[in-house]
């Protein structure tokens, strides 16, 4: 069961709220392993795009962050016009140009 966690702030904002699930510790137990061997036959059968990268083992962030500046530099040493996409479900989508 999942319950809303007010955090702070205006109560009627969907952001200042979280959800926090409550139930029975083996429903709980299931769910972790289910998740994990899911997540290893996902891995195993190669069926995660290269891109996705989030929640995954042996992938860093700094990582990422790297790939993305030296494709920001290498675009601007060609003067080439660069557009960022970033969509978070929450906030909608943000974009930035360089």
């Amino acid at each position: 069961m999942v319950h809303t966690l007010f955090k702070g702030g205006d109560a009627s904002e969907f952001d200042n709220c979280m959800g926090i699930m409550v139930g029975p510790i083996l429903a709980k137990l299931f769910v972790v392993i289910l998740d994990k061997r899911l997540n290893k036959w996902a891995e195993q059968h190669q069926l995660r795009a290269k891109g996705q990268v989030g929640f995954r083992k042996e992938y860093r962030t700094i990582d990422q962050l790297f790939i993305l500046r030296t494709l920001i530099e290498q675009s601007k040493a060609k003067k080439k016009f660069t557009l960022l996409l970033f969509f978070g479900f929450q906030k909608g989508v943000q974009y930035y140009a360089t």
